[in-house]
């Protein structure tokens, strides 16, 4: 749940961040800002795992359904507690790894943003500075 709310404003800063070069109402332009709503969409789907993205995963959550219609643990379902446990440290740096890489993305897309709102807004001829 997390990840969808988190994923809703990044998407809508990313798709944001192009208007000033690139305007949605220009008609050769609205499928590739259509393409990244849906990618942003099927990502937040995924994060609440309503899709898969992936036959195997989508499998791994399929339940087994015995003779007499009964329904059981999933198939991918591990029955181990230490199989599911990752090691604190791969946590940790998973999580620094994304830290760093959203930082480093939002960083990108405010460049790319004012980039565009200083070249919209600039002059049309040239000049010294």
């Amino acid at each position: 749940m997390l990840y969808a709310a988190g994923g809703t404003p990044l998407i809508a800063l990313f798709l944001y961040s192009a208007t000033p070069l690139f305007p949605p109402n220009n008609r050769h332009l609205l499928p590739w800002y259509l393409a990244g709503f849906g990618i942003g969409v099927f990502g937040i789907l995924q994060s609440l795992k309503v899709v898969h993205g992936a036959e195997a995963e989508f499998v791994s959550n399929c339940m087994i359904v015995d003779q007499y219609g009964g329904e059981s643990a999933p198939i991918g379902e591990s029955t181990s507690f230490e199989e599911s446990r990752e090691a604190s440290w791969k946590r940790a740096a998973k999580a620094m790894y994304a830290v760093i890489f959203l930082m480093v993305w939002i960083g990108g897309v405010a460049s790319f943003y004012f980039f565009g709102m200083s070249f919209k807004n600039g002059s049309p001829e040239r000049t010294t500075s």
